[in-house]
């Protein structure tokens, strides 16, 4: 398990960082982003090669494409809003990106299909964040008020609202998932979209009847968005 391997060895911190709420610049957190996906790629073989494909790039607080957490794309790029990291701890400021990670791993845009955009990354987003918290030994925390398991794996509320009958994340797949979403009553739903859209990340879809290269900025479309043709 690539998740656990990664994990249960990276239980120290990164000699001589201090949390990101210290770094000054945009220039620090991206080095620090960097350093951080280059050491899950010196733990994890796996990652190495996927680590030099993956474009990193961290943008101002107010940016336009609107991007006010951070962001995934088909092509494997990766967003993170300035402000939003100097809010995250930096054990949650790993699990954030070992969440995003986990997306081009998993390939979640490959297998979305002819799903509903904005519920399959509310069944991703489930599924990624249950394998970083059911696999974490003290490395990594996720980011504040996302959607997440109780620790047991299941899920009983969102937003204040009852999951009746609770859902149990553990042992499923993403697909699993997405099909017991899709059956919830509609103001669960909506309130699960609601909170991914609030305090999850951006998916960036090349557009319809496009291709996807060349894709070098997202445009929002509701937390679901699609790449820039540019």
């Amino acid at each position: 398990n690539l998740v656990r391997l990664v994990l249960e060895s990276a239980t120290e911190p990164t000699p001589g960082m201090l949390t990101p709420a210290d770094w000054k610049s945009i220039e620090e957190i991206q080095q620090h982003i960097n350093n951080i996906v280059l050491t899950f790629s010196k733990l994890a073989p796996h990652l190495y090669e996927m680590s030099h494909r993956v474009r990193i790039e961290v943008l101002p607080a107010q940016n336009k494409y609107g991007i006010g957490t951070a962001a995934v794309s088909i092509m494997g790029n990766l967003w993170f809003n300035e402000q939003f990291v100097r809010k995250q701890s930096l054990k949650q400021l790993r699990g954030l990106i070992i969440h995003e990670l986990l997306h081009i791993m998993t390939l979640t845009f490959f297998r979305c299909e002819d799903r509903d955009p904005k519920l399959w990354n509310v069944a991703t987003d489930y599924y990624i964040n249950w394998m970083i918290k059911n696999n974490d030994k003290g490395f990594a925390e996720l980011p504040d008020g996302g959607l997440e398991p109780d620790d047991d794996g299941f899920i009983r509320s969102i937003g204040g609202k009852p999951v009746d009958p609770p859902i149990n994340v553990d042992n499923k797949d993403a697909e699993g998932l997405y099909d017991i979403i899709f059956k919830l009553a509609p103001e669960i739903k909506n309130q699960m979209i609601e909170t991914q859209e609030k305090f999850g990340d951006y998916h960036v879809y090349p557009k319809k009847g496009k291709s996807s290269s060349g894709s070098k900025g997202p445009v929002k479309k509701g937390r679901a968005i699609v790449g820039k043709k540019v």
